[in-house]
């Protein structure tokens, strides 16, 4: 995680996710993919496959995908976690709705033709 924290841009552009509608939110992150770049792509995608994996273990690690969201949304966005007075945000930012989005309804981001290029 340290690795991608570092990156000089992040995997995700938090630009990208502060757009999140609340209807369509699938049609929305479909776009969303296709405007990044191939290896940020496939980096995301990577990333999204793990965290279902560990996700298929729940029962025995506890891992819930908001979990899994509030660790690796700020990593993958280069969102900051608290907010400007130092405190953790009331309302759930939209970066992590958007990685909720992709570890419980994920299947349509594995079907894209420029992965692995």
């Amino acid at each position: 995680m340290l690795l991608i924290k570092h990156l000089a841009e992040p995997v995700v552009p938090l630009v990208e996710t502060e757009e999140l509608p609340e209807a369509n939110l699938t049609a929305f992150c479909h776009h969303v993919l296709l405007r990044l770049r191939p290896e940020h792509y496939n980096v995301f995608l990577y990333i999204v496959a793990f965290l279902r994996e560990v996700l298929k273990h729940s029962d025995k690690n506890h891992c819930s995908p908001v979990q899994l969201a509030l660790v690796f949304a700020p990593v993958l966005t280069k969102a900051p976690v608290l907010d400007k007075y130092g405190q953790k945000r009331a309302k759930r930012p939209k970066n992590e709705r958007f990685l909720i989005h992709f570890l419980k309804d994920a299947a349509f981001c594995f079907n894209h033709t420029f992965c692995a290029q």
